[in-house]
This record gives structure tokens, sequence and C-alpha cells, in this order.
């Protein structure tokens, strides 16, 4: 009887491990949807920054840099005016 137990457990430990070796050997695919989802996020968000850096803000049609570089521009017009 405990032949058959212990023999039941070193089997479960063998399909265990050769199910892990063979995870370790394969291309799950699951790694290459996971990259295509992370790239697809990483172009929404650069797309989104440059919409919010490059539109209308503050009165300025150049964006938040425009809106930026127009305030250096004033404060160096008022120090040397």
């Amino acid at each position: 009887m405990m032949d058959k137990v212990a023999f039941a457990a070193y089997m479960a430990y063998w399909k265990f491990k050769q199910r892990v070796m063979r995870l370790g050997q394969e291309e799950d695919g699951m790694e290459t949807i996971e990259t295509v989802i992370l790239i697809a996020i990483a172009v929404i968000i650069g797309v989104a920054l440059l919409e919010i850096l490059t539109k209308n803000f503050g009165g300025n049609d150049q964006g938040v840099i425009g809106y930026v570089f127009d305030k250096i521009k004033t404060k160096i017009d008022e120090l040397f005016a």
C-alpha cells in the first residue's frame, strides 16, 4: 500500500516537473500579447501627452510648451525693459 502511495506521489512530482520544464522552454504566446498591449498603452499615453503639450492651453494656441516659453519671454522682456 505504501509503495503505491509513494509511487503516485513520485509520478505527480515527475509530471509537475516536466510541465514546468516544458513551460520554460516553449513560447507561451502570452508574452507576445502582453508586449503588444504594453506598446499600445505607451502609444496612447504618448499621443495624449503630445496633445496636452501642443494644443490650446491658457489662451495660447501652442499648448503648454508655447505657454511656458511665452511666460519666459514675458519675464525676460520685463527684466530688460
